[in-house]
């Protein structure tokens, strides 16, 4: 997911209840988002990119996200491969990202991913379907690129997921 921090103050309204000497919560704000402190946030995600095409296909830009902490490397790289193929257009508008005006991606709408990634050693095995087993050489490539780039990045001092894609 993506972490939005909201730096200053914020008032949340708590229903509280006294019990057995205590002060307890009894009922929660509506429609509040999670609220962590920036230390738990830390303890609990772990930054990662997931990298698409620039606008003129010459360069791969990061988008930053965050990860579980207490996931398995395959656990991540599903999801960030899941997040890659979310990313991708639907319709004439791409699905979540905010880099969507900047940024493309190569992988055909109707791609899916067969299963989960899986982590053997250093090298993490995604197997595609639906449409990118009908795409073109150059689009195959592009998509290795992206899936390469983003479970073998380093970024923000994080190890990479895999050291090499199949």
């Amino acid at each position: 997911g993506q972490y939005f921090d909201s730096p200053g103050s914020h008032q949340y309204e708590f229903g509280l209840i006294h019990a057995n000497g205590q002060w307890l919560i009894a009922s929660l704000p509506r429609s509040v988002p999670l609220l962590l402190t920036q230390a738990q946030f830390q303890q609990a995600y772990q930054p990662r990119n997931l990298y698409f095409w620039a606008s003129s296909g010459q360069s791969l830009v990061p988008e930053p996200v965050f990860a579980p902490q207490q996931d398995t490397y395959a656990d991540v790289a599903t999801n960030l491969v899941k997040a890659l193929l979310r990313n991708r257009p639907q319709g004439s508008q791409r699905q979540t990202s905010w880099l969507t005006a900047a940024t493309r991606t190569s992988f055909p709408p109707g791609t899916t991913l067969a299963g989960r990634v899986s982590i053997s050693g250093s090298t993490a095995t995604v197997n595609l379907g639906g449409a990118a087993s009908r795409a073109q050489f150059s689009q195959l490539r592009n998509m290795a690129d992206q899936l390469i780039t983003t479970l073998t990045s380093t970024s923000y001092g994080q190890p990479p997921i895999a050291k090499s894609v199949q």
